[in-house]
């Protein structure tokens, strides 16, 4: 990006630290250095927006950085540090939130709030062959997906072998028959 920063990160070919570099306690080294290099990408901007996506009912966070306090509709602005303002909105239908264009997506209500546990899955699962367990219930899981993995091997099996064998047989023992009955005529 041309902000004047390097990051180099070098490491083994994984068979001794690089697992280690990964690992949930020291994974954050490798976002953390991207991110040093990367740097603010708007730190020299004079005015920028800062705010998150949102659902109904929850609060929307908006920081500005700009030079003077912000006016924005019903919006009250507070100074949050030097050259940022900060305020908040709870917006009440779905849509878009625009503020000097910058636009934020209001989502309806979250899902799982309203939906519930629908009654007829039991039975449903039940007839398809499933189970339905508890979070708690890891060793029955486990359990239950051994079990429906292996997989039963069905051989077919052909027995017209006997059948040819045996008509090649009676064929050899008619023909030599015939054989020595014409030999005992002659």
């Amino acid at each position: 990006f041309g902000l004047g920063r390097v990051v180099v990160f070098a490491t083994d070919d994984g068979s001794a630290w690089a697992p280690q570099l990964l690992a949930k306690e020291n994974s954050k080294l490798i976002t953390r250095a991207v991110n040093w290099g990367v740097g603010d990408l708007s730190r020299k901007k004079d005015f920028d927006i800062s705010m998150d996506d949102t659902t109904i009912g929850e609060q929307l966070d908006i920081t500005i950085k700009s030079d003077s306090m912000p006016s924005f509709r019903d919006l009250i602005f507070e100074k949050s540090g030097e050259r940022a303002y900060s305020a908040s909105y709870t917006p009440q239908k779905p849509g878009f939130f625009i503020i000097f264009n910058a636009i934020a997506a209001i989502n309806n209500e979250k899902e799982t709030a309203v939906i519930g546990f629908n009654k007829g899955l039991e039975e449903l699962v039940a007839m398809s062959g499933g189970e339905m367990f508890e979070e708690s219930e890891t060793g029955r899981i486990i359990e239950k997906v051994s079990a429906d993995s292996k997989r039963l091997k069905t051989l077919s099996a052909s027995y017209s072998w006997i059948l040819i064998t045996a008509a090649l047989i009676m064929l050899l023992i008619e023909i030599s028959m015939r054989r020595v009955l014409e030999n005992k005529k002659i």
